[in-house]
């Protein structure tokens, strides 16, 4: 088994690239997973995002990511002015899913 030492060396702030897959219950009356996708979008040109996926437990939400996405396309020409590993908003998009019906 890998110390913690040797897991914290890696990571984004050493150039690796995680893969990730968000999955959320996003939408509703409790704003913190709306809060949670703003955040990890200004954040994902450290990552490889590879799906966002509305799952919630009740009625489906994936209209509430695509919202957000929108947002972040209105500064996603201001964000690549600092790194040019952010993901287009159409890319975005296309990797965002609604469990359940897709």
């Amino acid at each position: 088994m890998a110390s913690l030492s040797s897991l914290m060396k890696g990571g984004s702030l050493a150039g690796e690239r995680y893969r990730v897959i968000v999955s959320t219950d996003i939408g509703g009356s409790d704003p913190d997973d709306l809060q949670s996708m703003v955040h990890y979008l200004l954040y994902s040109d450290l990552f490889d995002t590879e799906g966002l996926i509305s799952s919630p437990w009740g009625a489906g939400r994936k209209n509430d990511i695509l919202a957000v996405i929108d947002a972040y396309a209105k500064d996603y020409s201001n964000l690549i002015k600092h790194s040019s590993t952010y993901p287009t908003p159409d890319y975005l998009r296309s990797i965002t899913k609604q469990t359940g019906t897709e």
